[in-house]
């Protein structure tokens, strides 16, 4: 470890969120990594958010901004304002473990090669009857497709033995990475908005070589989709689709897009079925829409995929040994994933 006690920005993402703010800040406060500075980033909210900070947290640094960008967008122009040597991206609907900081800094600052750092998301409310607190996800396992699933959901985080582990990638609940990384990437790609651009920068972060870490010591409580439940299901189902397609645009070299496209299509395909039969068209046409909006926005795709491909030190064969070899989304359609442990 070369620096004992880097200075560390720990940047509170918010939007219409004051029912939540109290317990997110209140804990971040409490913190036991002491050279670190709070930040509220504000997605120009339009309920009282930034009076509610003003009366109740004058000690923290708020950064508002008047246009509505989306996680990727806020999270972005609030690295611009900052000069930490590392950059702690959170949700607001989080309640820290005091020692969450201090456990990401000891991973990061121990190996050059790490790029991005993340926490445990521990569900928040607990077992009905009982003390015992699941784990939301550990860290993502990512398949062939960009497709996701939260590695250790739903075991017990008391029980786990907790270590450093290598993961794929990261949900962006929890994670540290350092400011002149985030900066070399671009920060997160903005036409993402919100969902999946964690996973684009954390595959955009391998690309370059540095690995992706989990500390299962460093934790947090979380309300589980306290933002994402207010949109409607067609509407998520078609942000987090549309993103994954560009990711897989972006990241994958040509000769790999080859082969993997064609198999996506037909997963693709086979979920637009599944909706009809289930009497849900809306979801089925947010997937339809996902291959329009990709083929109407390629030009900018294809200039951001130029830059991945001309900056990149990892090939594919490297990456893919890390990712999940079946579908996530077949297995869910086949019921396994409700049974299978990913660890």
């Amino acid at each position: 470890m070369t620096n004992k006690s880097p200075r560390v920005a720990s940047v509170i993402l918010n939007y219409n969120g004051p029912h939540l703010l109290t317990e997110a800040i209140n804990s971040m406060l409490a913190q036991t990594y002491k050279n670190h500075t709070v930040y509220v980033a504000d997605d120009a909210s339009t309920d009282n958010s930034l009076e509610f900070l003003k009366e109740n947290f004058p000690q923290v640094i708020v950064l508002p901004f008047k246009k509505n960008r989306g996680t990727a967008g806020v999270s972005n122009y609030a690295a611009k304002e900052l000069k930490e040597e590392y950059l702690h991206f959170v949700s607001n609907d989080m309640k820290f473990d005091k020692n969450c900081v201090s456990e990401l800094v000891k991973t990061i600052t121990s190996d050059e090669k790490i790029g991005l750092v993340s926490s445990v998301l521990v569900k928040y409310k607990s077992e009905e009857g009982s003390n015992i607190h699941l784990i939301d996800n550990a860290g993502i396992n990512v398949d062939l497709f960009g497709f996701i699933y939260p590695r250790l959901r739903d075991l017990e985080y008391k029980k786990i033995e907790k270590k450093e582990r290598e993961v794929f990638a990261s949900v962006g609940g929890s994670f540290i990475i350092r400011n002149k990384l985030f900066a070399q990437l671009g920060g997160f790609d903005e036409s993402f908005w919100s969902l999946s651009e964690d996973i684009d920068l954390c595959w955009r972060i391998r690309l370059l070589g540095y690995k992706i870490m989990v500390n299962e010591k460093s934790f947090l409580y979380h309300h589980i989709s306290a933002t994402l439940s207010k949109h409607k299901m067609s509407h998520t189902r078609y942000l987090s689709e549309r993103n994954i397609l560009t990711m897989l645009l972006k990241n994958y070299e040509f000769l790999t897009l080859l082969w993997i496209l064609p198999l996506y299509i037909v997963l693709e395909f086979g979920e637009i079925v599944f909706f009809l039969i289930k009497l849900r068209p809306d979801v089925a046409f947010s997937i339809v829409r996902v291959f329009g909006e990709n083929i109407r926005r390629w030009p900018e795709t294809a200039k951001k995929r130029r830059i991945c491909q001309q900056t990149r030190v990892i090939r594919d064969f490297q990456i893919m040994k890390l990712l999940y070899k079946p579908s996530y989304k077949l297995q869910m359609f086949l019921g396994g994933i409700f049974t299978a442990s990913f660890r």
